[in-house]
C-alpha cells in the first residue's frame, strides 16, 4: 500500500503535466488497484 501511496504522490508533483490531466489518470489507477488484492475496498449488494 505504501508503494502505491509513494508512486501518487511522485505522479502529482510533477510540473510537466497540467492538473487536470493528473486528476483523470489518478483517478484510473486508484480504479484499478481497487481490484488488485491487497488493496483496501468497499463491496455493497
Amino acid at each position: 500500500m505504501e508503494d502505491l501511496v509513494k508512486k501518487y504522490v511522485n505522479f502529482l508533483n510533477d510540473d510537466k503535466k497540467p492538473a487536470s490531466d493528473k486528476f483523470w489518470e489518478l483517478e484510473k489507477w486508484i480504479k484499478e488497484d481497487k481490484r488488485h488484492p491487497g488493496v483496501i475496498m468497499e463491496m455493497s449488494r
